[in-house]
């Protein structure tokens, strides 16, 4: 979604056969010491447009992505579940919010 928005993201992640490269994994957008060019950690007021992550050690996943639509008292991110497009308040719920990362595009 954020390269349909016309940003380009670092692919720093290589692929195990050959020099394919991968985009930032959800484990990265959640860790608020990874340094993503273009994007900052902020805290507080969160806007539309930022992306919110939350790091989950599972076998195969590294975490969990969305983007806030609103950012309103009930605030609403979109984000992937398997093959459709979720929209609810995931990432804002009492037990997640002091464990999310938020990071806002701030350009090159």
């Amino acid at each position: 979604m954020i390269t349909e928005a016309g940003v380009d993201l670092p692919t720093p992640n290589g692929g195990y056969f050959g020099p394919k490269e991968y985009p930032i994994n959800a484990g990265q957008w959640a860790d608020p010491n990874y340094k993503i060019d273009g994007w900052e950690v902020v805290s507080g007021k969160v806007q539309s447009g930022d992306v919110i992550a939350l790091s989950i050690s599972e076998s195969g996943y590294t975490g969990h992505v969305g983007i806030v639509v609103t950012a309103r008292a009930y605030t609403t991110t979109i984000s992937a579940n398997g093959s459709t497009i979720v929209s609810n308040n995931w990432g804002f719920r009492p037990d997640q919010i002091s464990t999310v990362t938020i990071r806002r595009y701030v350009g090159f």
